[in-house]
């Protein structure tokens, strides 16, 4: 499948996060509601990630959807994701 390089660009920043949270595909999976095969699928570019998996994977790791597709993006310490709801 033909991806943008937008698309690309947000799988490698998504994988960048769950890595620095510490969170497994499973449980990003589980917190977004789709299984594991699914979440695997959208991290390695098999399937594209919706506007609706955009916002989902945001709410569940701390960021806004517009961070994550932002030119100056910057990966947000633990610290500043505590009492967020993201471990």
């Amino acid at each position: 499948m033909a991806t943008s390089a937008l698309e690309e660009c947000f799988r490698e920043r998504a994988r960048a996060v769950l890595a620095s949270q510490g969170m497994t595909v499973s449980a990003y999976a589980e917190r977004t509601g789709q299984t594991f095969d699914m979440a695997q699928k959208r991290l390695s570019g098999k399937i594209r990630f919706s506007i609706t998996d955009l916002a989902r994977f945001a709410e569940v790791t701390g960021y806004k959807p517009s961070e994550l597709l932002d030119d100056a993006f910057v990966l947000k310490p633990s610290s500043a994701l505590a009492g967020k709801g993201v471990e």
